[in-house]
This record gives C-alpha cells, structure tokens and sequence, in this order.
C-alpha cells in the first residue's frame, strides 16, 4: 500500500508541476496592465517554473529517498 501510495504520488507530483506554470501565466494573464500582456505572461511562467522546481523537487527528492531507503530495508533483510 505504502508503495502504491508512493508511485501515485510520483505521477501527481508531475501534473502540480504544470498546474504551478500554467498558473504563474494564468496570474500573469490577470495582472498585465493592457494589452501588452506578453512580457507578463513569460514572467508569470517563470515564477511558477521556480515555484514548480522548489515544492515539486522537495516531494520528488523525498519519493526517491524512499525508494533507495526500501532497498537498504531489502538488502538488509536478505543478510539476515
């Protein structure tokens, strides 16, 4: 279970990281004065790439240590 859970989280970490980006255009989107929207838009997608990489790679760097951390465990109980 404690695995299932860990691989689903893997596949929805993914789709956050996208919703972050489409969100930092969407913010950008809302807050161009105008319709010089472009330079917004391309700053707004950058934020949310940033914040994408900081939260996203936090939950992606935990995923993978759980996974090297079951293999230690099973190496572990392979010796004994």
């Amino acid at each position: 279970m404690n695995q299932l859970l860990a691989k689903s989280l893997g596949i929805l970490n993914g789709f956050i990281a996208f919703l972050f980006i489409l969100g930092g255009a969407f913010v950008g989107d809302r807050y161009a004065p105008g319709p010089a929207f472009d330079s917004y838009v391309i700053i707004g997608s950058l934020i949310g790439f940033l914040l994408a990489v900081l939260f996203c790679g936090i939950v992606a760097l935990f995923i993978s240590i759980h996974g090297e951390l079951q293999k230690i465990r099973k190496k572990m109980d392979d010796l004994s």
